[in-house]
């Protein structure tokens, strides 16, 4: 019998690939759609938390908000 981890990492596989062919028409990567459904629940959160919640590291979510300010879908404010 498999192990409930393999399942479960199994499914989380097949729900990405699922999101990302649903976005590809809309040009956004699962990270940055992560990003903008984030925003919408919750405005103003900082890099650090959009990081957490996209599971992803700072750096990476630098380049995702840079890509998304690029795209004028975000806009950055000093804190």
């Amino acid at each position: 019998m498999a192990r409930l981890g393999l399942h479960i990492k199994l499914a989380e596989q097949a729900l990405i690939a699922a999101k990302t062919e649903a976005l590809k028409p809309f040009g956004l990567p699962v990270a940055q759609y992560a990003v903008l459904a984030a925003l919408y629940y919750h405005p103003g959160q900082s890099s650090a938390q959009l990081a957490r919640t996209a599971a992803v590291t700072p750096q990476t979510m630098a380049t995702v908000i840079a890509k998304l300010e690029q795209k004028r879908l975000v806009t950055r404010h000093p804190s």
